[in-house]
């Protein structure tokens, strides 16, 4: 196998990777399209930056989830972290649909959504060393970050051209298909039992 994908050669990390770039492509195409509808119900920049701010507030949950991480089966974590997110989405979907969907309710779902964020990142980044060792390792890394940039780029530029043409209530449809489908892949990747004593590859 080609030396810079060798670490596809697992199972287990090729469904983690699929899984973290539907959920990021989600992510990012959902940033543009949510703060496109901030600024337009409220017509403040302000609010704007709130709301990227929330997005955030999760890093200072970081401590414990990696306490949950460590203590946790991480592949059930990932599967359950990435369909509470999922779930998010769908009700600001649904919101929307019904028209009841206002700037409070995106700021406290938003809030929620950051706080998942964190502990996936966290828990994402435990499993791919469950999953991966030694020079697959970094492999592994170097392939995630693949991923994560991959959908900066793309991401947004999907959003814009969705909302553009659909606009935004139906441009929020993706994001939760995306979603769906990442927690759908999460779902197949097999437990591993962490260890909880003795010397840990971390990450």
């Amino acid at each position: 196998q080609w030396a810079p994908l060798r670490s596809f050669g697992i199972r287990d990390f090729r469904l983690l990777w699929a899984s973290d770039a539907l959920g990021s492509w989600a992510e990012q195409t959902e940033f543009i399209v949510l703060s496109w509808f901030v600024l337009v119900t409220t017509d403040s920049p302000l609010l704007v930056g709130v709301f990227g701010a929330l997005r955030l507030v999760g890093t200072l949950f970081s401590p414990l989830h990696g306490v949950v991480a460590d203590r946790y089966n991480r592949a059930l974590l990932f599967a359950g972290i990435r369909t509470v997110m999922t779930i998010i989405t769908a009700v600001v979907l649904t919101l929307a649909i019904s028209g009841q969907l206002r700037i409070s309710y995106v700021l406290v779902l938003m809030s929620l959504a950051g706080i998942m964020r964190s502990g996936y990142i966290v828990t994402r980044q435990a499993l791919i060393a469950d999953k991966l060792s030694g020079e697959v390792l970094m492999n592994g890394v170097a392939l995630n970050r693949v991923a994560w940039y991959g959908a900066q780029l793309s991401g947004p530029l999907a959003g814009g051209i969705l909302l553009s043409k659909l606009g935004t209530i139906w441009a929020y449809l993706p994001v939760v298909a995306l979603n769906a489908a990442a927690s759908i892949v999460a779902y197949t990747i097999r437990p591993a039992i962490p260890v909880t004593s003795g010397p840990a590859t971390s990450l």
